[in-house]
C-alpha cells in the first residue's frame, strides 16, 4: 500500500514578474521620461509601460568595476614572469631591437655595446624616415596619400630618435612591474594605447622564441646576408632615365627586375627631393 504524506506549504518566495511578459513593454526609453509622462503614456497606449529611465541615466547608476586580474586569473590567462628578471628584460629588449631594425644577432656582445649600436642604426634609419616623410608631405598636398600613412610615418620617425631602448624598457617598467593600464602609459610616455599593447605582444614572442629555440630568420643569421638588391649607379641611372621618359612603376621595376615597390623605394632613398 502506497502511502501519501502531505506536507505543509512553505513561505512564497516566487513572485509573477509583469514586466518580463507583457507585450510592447519598455522598461528603458531612448527619451527621458517623467513619472506623469510614464503614466499618461499607459493610458493612451495599453501596451506601453515605462519606468521613466534613460540611457542617459547610465552616468548616475552604481556600477562595479571588475578587477582585470581576477579576470585573467578565472580564464586561465597569467602575467609573464621574464619582467620580473632584470636580466631576462635586457636580452629580450635587445633581441626584440636587433630584429626590428635587421641587425645580426649578437649575444657575444655586452648589453651596452649591443644597445650602442642598435642606437646608431635606428639613428642612421631616421634619415631614411625623414626623407620618406617629407616625400609623403608632399604627396599629401596633392592627395595621393592619406592622413593616417603620414602620422604612422611620423610616429615612427619620433621614436627613432627618441631612443627606443629607454622606451620599450620603460613600458615594460610601467606595465608588469607598476601595473599600469595601456592608456596609463600613454599618458606617461605618449605612445598609443593599441602600440603599447602591440608592443607588448612582440615583446612576448621574442621572449617565447627564445624558450622554444626558434631559429630566427636567415637575413639575421648569415653574416653575409645583405640586401636582395644592389642598386649600383648604372642601375640608378637606368631607374631615373625610364622615370624621366614618363614609365610607369610597374613598367620600371618590370625593366630592372623588381618589384615596383621596391623601384618606389630606390626613389626614394638615393634621389629624396
Amino acid at each position: 500500500m502506497i502511502t501519501i504524506t502531505r506536507l505543509p506549504a512553505g513561505p512564497q518566495t516566487i513572485h509573477f514578474d509583469e514586466y518580463a511578459h507583457r507585450k510592447g513593454v519598455r522598461a528603458v526609453t531612448l527619451n527621458p521620461c517623467s513619472p506623469e509622462r510614464a503614466r499618461i503614456l499607459k493610458e493612451d497606449t495599453p501596451y506601453f509601460e515605462s519606468t521613466g529611465i534613460d540611457y542617459r541615466s547610465r552616468a548616475n547608476f552604481q556600477t562595479q568595476r571588475r578587477s582585470l586580474k581576477r579576470f585573467c586569473k578565472r580564464k586561465g590567462f597569467t602575467e609573464p614572469e621574464w619582467p620580473q628578471n632584470d636580466e631576462t628584460v635586457r636580452e629580450v629588449v635587445c633581441r626584440y631591437l636587433e630584429r626590428r631594425f635587421f641587425m645580426l644577432l649578437a649575444t657575444d656582445l655586452p648589453y651596452k655595446e649591443r644597445i650602442a649600436k642598435i642606437e646608431a642604426t635606428a639613428k642612421f634609419r631616421s634619415k631614411g624616415t625623414a626623407a620618406t616623410l617629407d616625400d609623403l608631405m608632399k604627396r599629401y598636398e596633392t592627395g595621393f596619400v592619406c592622413e593616417k600613412e603620414v602620422q604612422n610615418i611620423d610616429s615612427r620617425l619620433v621614436v627613432e630618435r627618441r631612443g627606443l631602448s629607454a622606451l620599450v624598457t620603460a613600458i615594460v617598467y610601467y606595465k608588469y612591474r607598476l601595473g599600469d593600464t595601456s592608456p596609463e602609459i600613454y599618458a606617461k610616455t605618449g605612445i598609443k594605447p593599441p602600440a603599447v599593447r602591440i608592443l607588448l605582444w612582440r615583446l612576448n614572442k621574442v621572449y617565447r622564441d627564445m624558450q622554444s629555440g626558434r631559429p630566427r630568420r636567415k637575413y639575421n643569421v648569415l653574416p653575409s646576408a645583405g640586401r636582395k638588391c644592389q642598386w649600383t649607379r648604372d642601375r640608378l641611372q637606368k631607374l631615373w632615365m625610364l622615370r624621366a621618359t614618363g614609365h610607369t612603376w610597374k613598367q620600371v621595376g618590370k625593366a630592372l627586375g623588381v618589384s615596383h615597390f621596391t623601384a618606389m623605394s630606390a626613389r626614394r632613398r638615393y634621389f629624396p627631393r
